[in-house]
């Protein structure tokens, strides 16, 4: 008799909340600068995961015939439901540094420390560890950032000559800086360690992950930890390794720009632009392969944006863009 998965909603799924808290303070300093220090908070209730309501519960013997369900419904494994559960909390402070244009030149300079905690964030494509106490896999959020840098500097050169202002006015100088620290990392088994039906069990932490790492196995790669530093859940267990433990690497990137406009109407002109993305050319890594089965586990085998265009995109490897627009 074959075994279906099926995906349920829970009858009295709840409508998800936020409570938001912001507070914030303001001086001004020279002329056009003003500086800002703020605290935001969020704390969001009854939000959106799924876990598998059949679940094996534990104990010995066949996976199948510990389903809460399985006399019931004998031909479903896995019934991944949406249910409004879910926890987040959020808090930050935000520092920021805005000049209006004084001299031709402006700058927007802001700074974030936060920490971003929940239980799950994705809705859908996974499961906690153990569907039956979803609150172990309270941890970082895949999006917890804790360090943000950007800034943003604009001159606008003045004109040297009344001679060929055509070439010599309308020059424009920028440079965008983006730095942030890394993105949290779930490992997982790969495998139905617990013996529950799914298999987003987590691994046993056992040493220092970032001690003694051995060298990459070619050249296209880029081993990140050390895989003897974990090891596989003893049987029945989801690992101690909790979720999002560790951090992966961080992002740095410097974008310079000069643009140069050229009147050609009175209400037509034209733009030239050179913009230079990541002009230190940082490597910018992903995060690693996290299955603990996979022969490339701990492996980086992408930058930040390998899934796009090789060579383009934000944090890619250094590229250079030509961009001429008509502006009216």
């Amino acid at each position: 008799m074959p075994i279906l998965g099926v995906m349920s909603v829970n009858q009295n799924l709840r409508t998800p909340y936020i409570q938001s808290m912001t507070l914030n303070v303001q001086q001004g300093v020279w002329a056009g600068g003003v500086v800002q220090a703020g605290f935001v908070g969020t704390l969001g209730r009854k939000l959106i995961y799924t876990r598998d309501v059949n679940a094996a519960l534990p104990g010995s013997g066949a996976v199948r015939a510990r389903r809460p369900y399985a006399v019931q419904y004998p031909t479903l494994g896995a019934i991944n439901q949406l249910e409004s559960a879910a926890i987040s909390d959020y808090g930050a402070l935000q520092l920021q540094y805005t000049q209006r244009m004084v001299k031709g030149l402006t700058a927007n300079v802001a700074y974030t420390f936060g920490k971003a905690i929940d239980t799950a964030s994705e809705p859908r494509n996974l499961l906690p560890a153990d569907s039956f106490h979803a609150g172990l896999d309270r941890g970082p959020a895949d999006f917890d950032a804790r360090h943000i840098l950007d800034a943003f500097v604009s001159y606008s050169l003045p004109t040297v000559t009344s001679h060929w202002k055509w070439l010599t006015a309308g020059w424009q100088v920028n440079t965008l800086i983006t730095a942030h620290s890394g993105l949290p990392v779930t490992f997982r088994a790969g495998t139905d360690s617990n013996s529950d039906g799914d298999t987003f069990d987590r691994i046993d932490i056992i040493g220092d992950p970032f001690a003694a790492v051995p060298a990459a196995p070619n050249a296209t790669s880029r081993r990140w930890i050390n895989r003897d530093a974990f090891r596989a859940a003893a049987p029945g267990t989801v690992g101690n390794l909790g979720r999002n433990a560790i951090v992966g690497q961080g992002f740095f990137t410097v974008d310079p720009s000069m643009f140069k406009e050229f009147p050609i109407r009175e209400r037509f002109r034209a733009q030239f632009r050179v913009e230079v993305f990541n002009a230190l050319s940082q490597a910018n890594y992903a995060n690693p392969t996290v299955q603990f089965n996979s022969g490339s586990f701990g492996l980086i085998t992408n930058t930040r944006n390998g899934g796009g265009a090789p060579g383009l995109g934000f944090g890619e490897p250094r590229n250079v863009q030509l961009v001429l627009k008509v502006l009216w």
